[in-house]
């Protein structure tokens, strides 16, 4: 598959600024022109707006 790059990125909690344990992960996958980003979450109480706010910050 030519022109396709795929990878995996791992999600950490941070509480004041210390990596704490591991909350998701995140598939990135670029095709031609196109990225596709997929995030997996659990057990967290981030919301929506932090993680639109970090993306397009």
């Amino acid at each position: 598959m030519a022109g396709i790059k795929r990878f995996i990125t791992y999600i950490y909690a941070y509480e004041n600024g210390t990596k704490g344990i591991n909350a998701g992960f995140a598939k990135v996958e670029i095709r031609g022109n196109e990225c596709r980003i997929e995030v997996h979450l659990r057990g967290t109480p981030i919301g929506w707006e932090w993680i639109r706010y970090t993306f397009l910050k």
